[in-house]
């Protein structure tokens, strides 16, 4: 009995630390900080490609645009499509938005800069695109070109929300310059110059101005004709003045990029 107790004294079934393979303990570590890497080169390539695919497109829409310009206007234009991954919407056959941003362009070789925001532009360029808001700004030479005024000699100048022109009024036969102040609104497809404030000169004629003031600023506003020189499926929606520059905004819905409603510029009625 003693014996057995002795040799039973001498079995040690507890195992050491060390005795776990230390190469298996390496490999779950290695894994653990490999994994993350491979998922973030996976995502950089595909990024990478997303971003290459939406540069291609965007130059297949600027081509598109540029072939698809009115008579008489001439831009080089910027295209950046934005939204979800550009192949979510490749495969969706919708792009979220497109702009065109075009800053050395001319109409009638007359200098404006352009910025339209496309929403909802079908892949297949032969589908229209839902909506298009737009943005044109004029110089004050631009103004002068598109004022359809009787007198040709009239002078258009920009204010701070204002447009200031001469022209000539008859009374008692004599013919009576005069300076206009108007405030510039858009009225369909036109805009107007609602007058506002009237300065005469009668030199040295012996005459009463007054009634000749309230007679310009009873008269008819002026109309300038913009439709002619913008695309006929545009609207106009507003139009701001400062004294460099005059920025015409429009709208338009359901535009084919391949279609003639770019190419064909609208009508003055």
């Amino acid at each position: 009995m003693g014996e057995q107790e002795q040799m039973s004294d001498g079995f040690d079934f507890a195992f050491e630390e060390s005795d776990v393979p230390r190469r298996a303990r390496f490999g779950w570590v290695l894994w653990l900080f490999l994994i993350p890497a491979i998922v973030g080169v996976g995502w950089l390539a595909l990024w990478m490609l997303d971003s290459a695919l939406s540069d291609v497109a965007e130059g297949v829409v600027k081509k598109q645009i540029e072939d698809n310009l009115p008579a008489g206007v001439v831009a080089d234009v910027d295209v950046e499509i934005s939204g979800p991954p550009f192949i979510y919407q490749y495969v969706t056959g919708v792009f979220e938005t497109v702009t065109v941003t075009a800053r050395d362009a001319t109409i009638n070789d007359i200098p404006i800069s352009a910025r339209a925001v496309l929403s909802d532009v079908p892949k297949d360029t032969t589908e229209p695109v839902g909506h298009v808001d737009a943005s044109f700004s004029i110089s004050q030479q631009a103004l002068d070109v598109l004022a359809e005024a009787p007198d040709a000699d009239q002078a258009l100048t920009l204010g701070d929300g204002v447009v200031t022109y001469d022209s000539t009024q008859t009374v008692l036969g004599f013919s009576i310059p005069y300076t206009l102040t108007a405030t510039p609104t858009v009225a369909g497809n036109a805009v107007e110059l609602v007058p506002e404030k009237a300065s005469v000169d009668v030199g040295s004629l012996n005459i009463d101005v007054q009634p000749v003031i309230d007679l310009l600023l009873q008269q008819q506003p002026l109309s300038i004709c913009v439709a002619s020189r913008l695309p006929e499926a545009v609207t106009l929606t507003g139009l701001t003045v400062t004294p460099d520059k005059a920025t015409v905004t429009a709208s338009a819905d359901d535009v084919v990029l391949s279609g003639s409603s770019l190419r064909t510029p609208g009508t003055c009625g």
